[in-house]
């Protein structure tokens, strides 16, 4: 049996992306979107986003195969679905509370967490939350900017392990967005990447590595969707996990 491969489109594999990615449910705004991933070797793939009262569906094809995934947080779970075969995989995705604002405290929804607020800082121009967490004797600090909420510094015994840098705002695919200068430190080395965030959407529509790699929205459509995008089809039937 051939295992399904998932594409993500907020690239959230990492602490410096997790800063710009999308977080399922907290959108800005309604859209659909065409996605185009692109390497150094010229390869591209490109795909369908879309966002419809807080549910995410991304449909991407790859070696003749469309691959689909769908996000529903006001349920609690999501599904990747196998067309070609009529099945799918189900697994939880954080839950959303019926009329519940998205918590700036990065202690929300992280088990034996505690968080202190400190007094707010400026980080290269722009204001932000400071805060100390607590977890498992560990402590880190947290700077979240002010005006998105999203991190922009984390600092672990005494190292930055992650830095986001405003750089300007920018006009992209006729959207007006911010670039920022995301970077990762690690023992090892640091890196960086670029994203353009589009605060009408919450999320960033263009990010670029350091190889020259990168993901993309382009033709934002802005609209309700179609109710049916963000259902599980009928018909299908849940892989079989234990079969191999």
């Amino acid at each position: 049996m051939h295992k399904f491969k998932i594409l993500f489109i907020s690239v959230g594999t990492c602490l410096l992306l997790q800063a710009m990615s999308v977080t399922a449910g907290w959108f800005g705004a309604d859209f659909a979107a065409e996605v185009v991933q692109g390497s150094t070797q010229g390869q591209s793939v490109r795909g369908k986003m879309y966002v419809g009262a807080g549910r995410v569906r991304t449909e991407m094809k790859q070696s003749d195969q469309r691959l689909i995934e769908i996000i529903d947080p006001h349920k609690g779970q999501a599904w990747v679905l196998d067309e070609s075969r009529k099945l799918y995989r189900e697994r939880s995705v954080p839950k959303l509370e019926a009329g519940k604002e998205q918590s700036r405290n990065p202690c929300e929804g992280l088990a034996g967490a505690v968080c202190q607020q400190l007094p707010d800082e400026n980080l290269n121009g722009r204001s932000a939350k400071k805060w100390l967490l607590r977890l498992n004797g560990k402590e880190r600090l947290q700077w979240n900017d002010s005006l998105h909420g999203f991190p922009v510094r984390v600092v672990e015994a005494g190292q930055v392990v992650m830095a986001m840098v405003f750089i300007g705002e920018e006009n992209l695919n006729g959207r007006r967005v911010e670039r920022w200068q995301a970077m990762q430190h690690n023992a090892k080395n640091v890196i960086e990447n670029q994203q353009w965030y589009d605060p009408q959407l919450n999320i960033a529509i263009r990010q670029v590595a350091q190889d020259g790699s990168f993901r993309e929205l382009r033709n934002i459509k802005l609209g309700a969707q179609a109710e049916a995008l963000f259902e599980l089809p009928p018909g299908y039937s849940r892989l079989d996990e234990s079969v191999r």
